[in-house]
């Protein structure tokens, strides 16, 4: 993973967190997003 990616990576999990921690959003909104951050999660780690 090139440098770029993995502060892509970074800057997308650090949105989703902001979003996560904000209370605009339902409870299926959250759980979409929280599958998301897992996809992003395991692209950075794998």
């Amino acid at each position: 993973m090139t440098r770029r990616r993995a502060v892509a990576y970074l800057l997308m999990l650090g949105v989703i967190a902001k979003h996560l921690l904000s209370h605009e959003y339902g409870p299926w909104d959250r759980l979409i997003e929280l599958g998301v951050f897992g996809l992003i999660l395991y692209e950075v780690i794998g």
